[in-house]
């Protein structure tokens, strides 16, 4: 047992000072508030998760603008604020200054490459980069529009919560796609994930039966697919179609065009350099389709991604 008059002490991890913990706070006790940490530096701003062994301690920031490059700062606050999942937006905040936020990693690496006018590359990454012309790229940032955007991404939004409302969500706990990035030819919705694999569900699996209403999108039956346990994948699969199709309705609707629906379902890793005052950042996709999580590789959407293809109008006479 440790001396409880000996002080708690560890080295931060950015500026090598010895901190010293809060005596009137416990290590190996979970919390959600920064002032709950054992360990904070004042200096950086930056905590220490209460794990008991210090090699398991995450960093955590103080605020959300200090877990980003301060280059992608701008529009972080309200963005968190607009998510669509009210329920999740008290923790989000709050799980963004994490050091091993998924939501801080795809912030960084999205915004990064709208602020350099290179969001073809999301396309790109997923080998359909010939469809990105047309207007400028909508993006919708866990469903509600990206700082700056234009009212062509909230009328996007407003499909995407039109979609919920039909699915049957609740209006406080909507499906919330991290990333949706819109071309006029073209639909992308990425789920991000950093270091962690998809989580599966054992318990209640009646909860996919308001996604899975549509057989033609699926090549395995709907007791075959909650076996499977990929919730979360397979709501974003269904979002992403039902995206893409209503997509082709409205003024659109006559436009010599191809629309699919594409999902990068994998690991989204960012590197972060500086070079010349301005925020370098590369995405890497080591993504796989839906149709390759299951255990057994075998393929549980039935249409290919050319099945959203719309037709070329007819020629004018």
């Amino acid at each position: 047992m440790r001396d409880v008059s000996e002080p708690l002490t560890m080295t931060c991890r950015r500026c090598r000072r010895v901190l010293r913990g809060d005596p009137a706070l416990e290590l190996g006790v979970r919390t959600s508030r920064y002032d709950r940490l054992v360990f904070r530096c004042d200096a950086c701003e930056v905590g220490y998760s209460n794990a008991t062994s210090e090699a398991d301690r995450i960093e955590i920031t103080a605020t959300p603008a200090g877990n980003v490059p301060v280059e992608v700062h701008a529009g972080l606050t309200d963005a968190l604020g607009a998510s669509i999942n009210v329920v999740a937006r008290p923790g989000k905040a709050w799980k963004f200054c994490s050091a091993n936020s998924e939501d801080a990693a795809t912030w960084t690496v999205i915004r990064a490459l709208a602020m350099a006018d290179q969001l073809d590359r999301v396309a790109v990454a997923l080998g359909v980069g010939h469809l990105t012309g047309g207007e400028p790229a909508r993006v919708l940032l866990w469903g509600a529009p990206a700082p700056g955007s234009n009212g062509a991404a909230a009328d996007a939004a407003a499909l995407v919560e039109q979609i919920s409302r039909d699915l049957g969500e609740k209006d406080d706990r909507r499906s919330e796609p991290d990333v949706v990035v819109m071309w006029d030819d073209l639909v992308v919705v990425i789920e991000a994930k950093l270091g962690s694999g998809n989580d599966r569900q054992s318990e209640n699996l009646d909860r996919f039966d308001r996604y899975l209403r549509r057989p033609e999108l699926w090549s395995a039956a709907p007791d075959e697919i909650k076996a499977v346990g990929f919730y979360e994948l397979v709501r974003n699969w269904v979002i992403a179609w039902e995206l893409a199709e209503r997509s082709r309705s409205g003024s659109r609707r006559l436009r010599s065009c191809s629309l699919f629906s594409a999902i990068s379902l994998g690991k989204l890793s960012s590197n972060v350099n500086s070079t010349n005052g301005c925020a370098s950042r590369e995405a890497s996709f080591a993504g796989y389709r839906l149709s390759r999580v299951c255990d057994s590789e075998t393929e549980i959407r039935r249409s290919s991604l050319s099945a959203c293809k719309r037709p070329a109008p007819r020629p004018s006479s």
